[in-house]
């Protein structure tokens, strides 16, 4: 693997955006609502366009490929590929013995490259699974179009710290999936909603419990912990705090939620900004 991450073979480019391409014909995506089944064909389009034809004069595109291609290599650091054996470590193994490789190639330069793509669709495919599976690339999308300069700082702030802290726990098996399962949820405003929504319920039904094990809990000192519960739970970290702080970036925490219970009652017919209103 110190081979294929030398800066001298670092993949950018030509050869990124066929790896992208590949990557997104492995993504099947899914939705609950098949009211959003035609989104998905336009939404992949809009990903491969912002990754592989930028707009030459959207900075906000050109900044999000950086970001993927500055995580592509920490993930390729961080993740080595000999805990998957050491025949995919030895990035030899393949020159000799992949059929693709041995039938396609007509020269070790070509098996080289050959080899090295190899090594990148299996990274790439699972950070772009990460970032699908918690909704980085859509939010991003979302708060590039914010215009108020202090809440897109705070938005990219989180964001950004999202994205560090939940690398830690991105799921290794994705690598050698040749199919890889997406749920669409379209429009959330942060990244992880889904996780945080996993959270909140938990605390939920917690809280639910107590309350009926013990009926002289008092219903202020019930949510009293269940705030102290997420503030110290919450996938936001120390950024939960901001979020609670700032009735900007709250309004779209709070929309997130609801949109997601929508969701899992399969309450399709409300605008979630309506429900959100009719809640508040």
């Amino acid at each position: 693997l110190e081979f294929v991450t030398n800066p001298t073979c670092r993949v950018s480019g030509s050869s990124l955006d066929d790896l992208i391409g590949r990557c997104l014909t492995k993504i099947r995506y899914t939705v609950a609502n098949q009211q959003h089944k035609h989104k998905i064909n336009e939404r992949r389009n809009r990903i491969i366009d912002s990754f592989t034809r930028p707009i030459a004069n959207d900075e906000s595109e050109k900044k999000l490929r950086t970001i993927v291609e500055d995580w592509l290599s920490k993930l390729m650091q961080t993740i080595p590929f000999s805990n998957y054996g050491s025949y995919a470590a030895d990035w030899r193994y393949h020159l000799l013995t992949t059929p693709t490789i041995i039938g396609s190639c007509r020269s070790f330069d070509d098996a080289l490259h050959a080899t090295i793509m190899l090594f990148y669709d299996k990274y790439i495919a699972l950070l772009f699974r990460h970032l699908e599976h918690n909704s980085f690339i859509d939010t991003y999308y979302f708060l590039s179009n914010e215009n108020n300069k202090t809440t897109y700082d705070d938005l990219y702030h989180i964001w950004c710290d999202s994205l560090k802290s939940t690398l830690d726990t991105v799921d290794r098996t994705m690598m050698n999936r040749d199919v890889i399962e997406i749920p669409l949820f379209f429009n959330l405003r942060f990244p992880c909603a889904t996780t945080e929504y996993g959270i909140i319920r938990q605390i939920r039904d917690t809280t639910m419990k107590r309350s009926q094990d013990d009926e002289r809990i008092q219903s202020d000192e019930l949510a009293n912990q269940a705030m102290k519960q997420l503030t110290d739970k919450s996938i936001y970290k120390e950024n939960i705090k901001l979020i609670f702080n700032n009735s900007d970036l709250f309004t779209r925490y709070y929309h997130d939620q609801v949109a997601l219970a929508q969701d899992e009652a399969k309450v399709y017919q409300l605008p979630t900004s309506f429900v959100q209103r009719l809640l508040t």
